[in-house]
């Protein structure tokens, strides 16, 4: 794999929404129902980044993680989020079959170099649905820390627990990018 990560700019809004898509498609079947999955989320994932394109976050950050010319994964980033907790990470979706390669770790290295120029002194926090929980052996290898617990409404109806993940700060997810 000859993987690079570069920053999103708007005009990324469309590989954003089919990479969502796909990595939804997997990693929310059976805690988002399967019907809403396989008919309605490609079109909420176009129209989420489409709107998000057109009126992008002030502060908003991301990066783009590409093997040769192929886009694979990505991290979104919103400082000034929420005061007590800082920085979100709204977005960390790494393509199915890149799972397990170190994407999602590097991805989250170059969050924090840029999240400790943009907004230094915030902690860092994320939402991960609790029955999610090869991303949660991830975050917790990542030194993040489970703080929070509520139920949120899915797409396609009903509720589930997530879980919010925290950092005290950027420096916090600074790892070794070649590990």
């Amino acid at each position: 794999m000859s993987l690079r990560i570069r920053d999103l700019v708007p005009s990324d809004t469309p590989v954003l929404a089919h990479l969502h898509t796909l990595s939804w498609s997997s990693a929310y079947r059976g805690i988002i129902p399967d019907v809403w999955l396989d008919e309605k989320l490609a079109a909420d994932r176009t129209a989420f980044w489409q709107a998000r394109g057109e009126a992008w976050p002030p502060r908003a950050f991301g990066l783009l993680a590409l093997d040769g010319e192929q886009p694979v994964g990505f991290v979104f980033a919103l400082p000034d989020a929420d005061p007590p907790w800082g920085t979100l990470i709204d977005n960390l979706h790494v393509l199915p079959g890149y799972k397990r390669q170190g994407i999602g770790r590097q991805l989250l290295c170059h969050f924090a170099d840029r999240a400790l120029v943009v907004a230094p002194t915030e902690p860092v926090h994320l939402w991960v649905y609790e029955e999610n929980r090869a991303a949660r052996r991830f975050y917790d290898a990542m030194g993040g820390l489970p703080v929070e617990r509520i139920l949120t409404p899915l797409h396609g109806g009903g509720e589930a627990p997530i879980v919010r993940y925290t950092w005290s700060s950027p420096e916090r997810l600074q790892f070794d990018k070649k590990a």
